[in-house]
């Protein structure tokens, strides 16, 4: 038997061999989190502990104070009456919930700071500290405005602090650049969002040579000042050891007043990427070897493929015959539907369908109700999905068209659908 098996035998071995060599090597490197986790105690490339390092050095003489539970329930935060402290954060996303954003406004308003990096800054947020009487709206929304992109070049706009060269910023997985967002607040939220208020704007980033976005916004809040900062991928670990980036954050901090400081722990921080900060030379195979039931399972399974490549290899049943399979209907359901359609003679219920189906595609996607008709929607989605105006203006004139006749011609019918097809090739 076991010369007529020998094959088998011999390959149930190398596949131990590389069970072994390859639990050795991974056990042996060193494993590192490539995500944005923004932690305060992670090295990781994407982490922030060199920033709170920098951040509780800025102000030697003031008193700096992490504060790891919610703010209602940190005393010292909400008792203060002193004026110029800061409250920092920084992080993938900002959504506080009410009891923090009434916090953050009683801080504001004694003459505080409060300044946030973050990729997504809630609406509902904004709204509460500028725009109370619309606070309601969108409570899930993200203020910013992102553009695909493979690197940024962030920068200052006042004249003196302004850098000869600005640092190249992008995202990058094992040393391996990849496409990434880079967020921005749009002229169109800060005038509709700042236009009752003081605000300056103080930094911006380069896509290309021609493409220029606000990145750091200053903006008067009753007594105090917001800060907003929409690119906190410049202050990750893996930038900021970077000399450029490091003078660039020391300019950039200018435009805080000195003060005490509040660093509010990043609370969407993934609990395993701090767990697994204690040990960084174990590999994740390392870490599932550390418990013993699956350490038992792991050595049982190889025990199992060894011997069944012994013993049970060789197949013991017929061939599985192969199915045809199924012919797929949709294409003649959906001619089938058409005749019917065209038969009946009425168009109008076919363009009902295909606006019907666009306005949910840009809802959806954009975060725009189209159907209002709204200039300031259209101008905002063209904005968004790079699609010109005008072509968004021709659609709704057609969909304004239809609602109001009868009936839709053949000829109305394949403009709007020829416009509306455009717009989902065009748009980004």
């Amino acid at each position: 038997m076991f010369k007529r098996n020998w094959p088998l035998i011999i390959a149930g071995i190398v596949v131990l061999c590389m069970a072994v060599f390859f639990y050795y090597v991974y056990s042996k490197s060193p494993t590192y989190n490539w995500s944005q986790n923004y932690s305060h105690t992670s090295d990781s490339p994407y982490g922030n502990e060199l920033l709170y390092k920098v951040i509780k050095k800025l102000y030697p003489e003031k008193s700096f104070t992490t504060v790891e539970e919610p703010l209602i329930y940190n005393g010292k935060f909400n008792d203060r009456k002193s004026k110029n402290d800061i409250y920092f954060y920084s992080g993938y996303s900002f959504s506080p919930d009410r009891s923090t954003i009434a916090s953050l406004y009683n801080f504001i308003n004694k003459g505080n700071q409060v300044f946030i990096a973050s990729n997504s800054i809630s609406q509902h947020f904004l709204d509460s500290l500028l725009n109370p009487q619309k606070a309601s709206e969108y409570p899930q929304s993200n203020i910013l405005t992102s553009i695909q992109c493979m690197n940024y070049n962030p920068n200052l706009i006042h004249p003196y602090l302004k850098l000869t060269k600005s640092p190249a910023v992008s995202f990058r997985f094992f040393e391996a650049m990849v496409p990434m967002d880079a967020n921005y607040l749009s002229e169109d939220v800060i005038q509709n969002q700042f236009q009752n208020h003081t605000y300056y704007k103080i930094g911006y980033i380069n896509i290309s040579k021609k493409e220029r976005y606000t990145n750091y916004v200053k903006v008067k809040v009753g007594e105090g000042w917001l800060h907003l900062y929409t690119t906190p991928l410049v202050f990750s670990n893996y930038y900021l050891r970077q000399k450029s980036v490091f003078e660039y954050s020391q300019k950039l901090f200018v435009h805080l007043e000195p003060g005490n400081i509040f660093w509010h722990v990043n609370s969407y921080v993934n609990e395993s990427v701090i767990e697994n900060q204690g040990d960084r030379q174990r590999s994740p195979f390392g870490v599932l070897l550390s418990f013993s039931s699956f350490r038992y399972a792991w050595y049982s399974f190889l025990v199992a493929i060894v011997l069944f490549s012994m013993f049970g290899f060789k197949r013991r049943q017929r061939p599985i015959p192969v199915l045809q399979k199924n012919t797929n209907t949709s294409v003649e359901f959906a001619q089938t539907i058409t005749k019917l359609y065209l038969a009946d003679g009425k168009h109008k219920n076919i363009s009902e369908q295909k606006f019907r189906y666009f306005f949910n595609f840009v809802r959806t996607k954009f975060g725009v109700n189209l159907k209002a008709s709204s200039e300031n929607e259209k101008r905002r989605l063209a904005a968004i999905s790079k699609v010109p105006l005008e072509n968004i203006n021709r659609i709704m004139f057609n969909y304004t068209k239809m609602e109001s006749l009868p009936d839709t011609t053949v000829e109305e019918l394949n403009e709007s659908v020829k416009l509306i097809n455009e717009f989902y090739q065009n748009s980004r």
